[in-house]
């Protein structure tokens, strides 16, 4: 199945998100919806620089492609960002814990 994302997208989450680090990996963890992501450490930086509201053409840019697409798929996969919560409008100071995202387009394609 293909997931397709529009490349100036970004990323709110809120600001209490949890990261542990145990071996290699990196327990992310959501405590809102009760909800995580597994990450490798390498993969962590991505979240991170996510997080800051780099868009997703931004991230494809600066890291590799290959993890910033296993980050991504991760984060939807998972429902980390809730589709049901995403706005096209900017985060509102009401409801400061959604994840916002513009409507998806077929611009980019995940594989999962």
């Amino acid at each position: 199945m293909k997931l397709s994302l529009e490349p100036t997208a970004s990323y709110t989450f809120p600001a209490d998100i949890h990261a542990i680090a145990h071996d290699e990996k990196v327990l992310t963890i959501h405590p809102e919806r009760a909800n995580w992501l597994v990450l490798e450490r390498s993969e962590y930086p991505i979240f991170q620089y996510l997080e800051q509201r780099h868009t997703i053409a931004e991230a494809m840019a600066s890291f590799d492609k290959e993890p910033v697409i296993r980050v991504l798929t991760e984060i939807e996969a998972k429902g980390f960002c809730n589709p049901a919560t995403r706005e096209a409008s900017p985060v509102s100071p009401h409801q400061p814990e959604q994840c916002v995202q513009p409507p998806l387009l077929p611009l980019l394609h995940v594989r999962r």
